[in-house]
């Protein structure tokens, strides 16, 4: 089972799957976006946020996105496990959107083969397509 270096289970999944789950929930993840998700944390060298849910946050959909989930779009990559949204701590999401398609071969940014552009969070994805990195627009 792959799992993150750098995140805990809690931090990618809501409060209702990590406590019917709890580790186990680590299934629910494509493992390219559990390599994407360290290869962002790990390239800019800075905490990265995800769900902040379990220390008191609001954030508890950036990762996993359930069947009682209400946001984002039906066929969000969330919702099959190959999506994050995240912010990098000092930097901003246009920022880090920017750093990424100019280092769009580097090793840890390997797995990503979409961003979302126009949105103050980082969202990427591991998406099947052919485009190396395809940029949407909400």
């Amino acid at each position: 089972m792959v799992r993150c270096k750098y995140f805990k289970v809690y931090e990618l999944v809501d409060p209702e799957t990590f406590k019917r789950f709890g580790e186990k929930s680590w299934m629910f993840f494509n493992p390219l976006i559990l390599t994407t998700a360290d290869g962002i944390r790990e390239y800019f060298n800075a905490p990265v946020t995800i769900n902040d849910w379990y220390w008191g946050g609001t954030f508890q959909w950036r990762g996993l996105r359930t069947a009682s989930c209400t946001i984002g779009v039906k066929w969000s990559q969330h919702r099959f496990g190959n999506a994050i949204d995240c912010d990098v701590k000092d930097v901003t999401a246009e920022k880090a959107r920017q750093v990424i398609l100019a280092n769009k071969d580097h090793p840890l940014f390997k797995c990503i083969t979409c961003i979302e552009a126009n949105v103050n969070w980082l969202h990427s994805d591991c998406r099947n397509i052919e485009d190396r990195i395809r940029v949407v627009y909400p």
